[in-house]
């Protein structure tokens, strides 16, 4: 009867203690580590702390220890990355920062080693910047109303170009510069033909365009980027596209001190055509004022025609010439100067284009282009050296 009885009590015994390991346990392992400090604050320990540093969702991933309770507290704060600090004066304790060394006279210098806090996910992003293809921003069209409102030296359409940003000219020159680049840097399209330096007097500073500016329907000039159909030059481009919309008939002639020029078109069915030629005048207004300067003469001319084989289907035949044949002299008693330029420039093409049963185009073109140049001179102290 004895023995039963020690042996009911040392299990009471033992349930007792592994209750107390359990309440133990449970007092820290995986609770809110503002719980236990607000235990402990109304067991009668003065404890401040921010919610700052002990944040709200903060739990302690271990039980610490036994011992007592101020040294227990201290090593589960340790496990999150916290320690107590001391103020005998005020009888309190301060929820700190657990310092990255523990300074020797630590008791527990283990407690630098101990892990610190988990986080669970940090995500880090950068500034988000928007890229949008816009290409307003370096494109500029110039209507034919446009053209036509602007006062430009010699009728000349390409001169307006030079008013647009990110151009620049040499002040008389009809040669716009776009972005600073030379002057084989832009494209010049007319009709989707790449032209050659359209100019005329383009050995002396390209002082008038060849295009006639009554059959000019818009000038699209790109500025900055462009669209990869265009190729690869470095500056910009200029797509002259010319009128495609004619009245029935139609007549036109100008004569100004430096151009004469007169163009006709119309339609008639299925067929459009234009017709235009011009010439400069400055040969003759150096005739009167000034024989001895030299003689510039220039001319051009441009002709389209456009057949519509059915409502989903264009030809384009068209042709663009234009010369030049310059002389000019600085010659004095037989001394002096004489420079002589030879330019003769033609280009056919044919362009067929049809729309698609997809609703895609397309397009096929044949081009013929022929450039000749001349350049002669010479600088001679004596009238016997003017050979040319």
């Amino acid at each position: 009867m004895t023995c039963a009885r020690w042996r009911t009590s040392l299990v009471v015994v033992g349930l007792l203690c592994s209750s107390l390991a359990a309440a133990a346990e449970s007092q820290f392992q995986g609770r809110l580590v503002q719980d236990v400090l607000r235990e402990f604050h109304r067991d009668g320990y003065a404890l401040v702390y921010s919610s700052d540093l002990v944040k709200p969702r903060l739990r302690f991933p271990h039980a610490p220890a036994e011992g007592a309770p101020v040294d227990r507290l201290k090593s589960a704060l340790a496990d999150v990355g916290l320690t107590l600090k001391a103020f005998p004066e005020t009888q309190a304790w301060l929820v700190v920062r657990l310092p990255k060394e523990v300074m020797p006279h630590d008791p527990k210098p283990e407690l630098t080693h101990r892990r610190q806090p988990h986080i669970e996910e940090v995500l880090v992003t950068s500034s988000r910047h928007v890229l949008k293809r816009n290409d307003e921003l370096s494109r500029h069209s110039l209507a034919a109303d446009e053209l036509g409102a602007l006062p430009e030296l010699g009728d000349d359409a390409l001169r307006a170009v030079n008013h647009l940003p990110g151009t620049a000219s040499l002040g008389v020159s009809a040669r716009p510069h776009i972005r600073g680049g030379a002057r084989d840097e832009t494209l010049v399209l007319f009709d989707q033909v790449e032209l050659l330096e359209p100019f005329h007097l383009k050995d002396f500073e390209a002082l008038f365009s060849t295009f006639n500016p009554a059959l000019i329907k818009r000038i699209d000039v790109y500025t900055g980027g462009f669209p990869a159909r265009y190729g690869e030059r470095m500056s910009g481009v200029m797509d002259i596209q010319p009128v495609d919309d004619y009245p029935p008939f139609g007549l036109e002639a100008t004569l100004s001190v430096l151009t004469t020029a007169a163009a006709a078109y119309g339609h008639s069915g299925d067929r459009q055509w234009a017709l235009s030629g011009r010439r400069g005048n400055l040969d003759l207004l150096t005739r009167q004022v000034n024989p001895d300067v030299g003689q510039p003469s220039y001319s051009d001319w441009m002709g389209q025609m456009t057949w519509f084989p059915d409502d989903h289907s264009e030809l384009d035949l068209g042709f663009l010439l234009y010369r030049d044949d310059v002389v000019l002299k600085d010659l004095e008693a037989g001394t002096g100067e004489l420079a002589r330029a030879g330019h003769d420039n033609a280009y056919l093409w044919a362009k067929y284009e049809r729309v698609l049963a997809d609703g895609g185009t397309g397009t096929g073109s044949l081009v013929y282009s022929r450039v000749r140049n001349e350049r002669g001179g010479y600088s001679s102290d004596s009238a016997a050296d003017e050979s040319f």
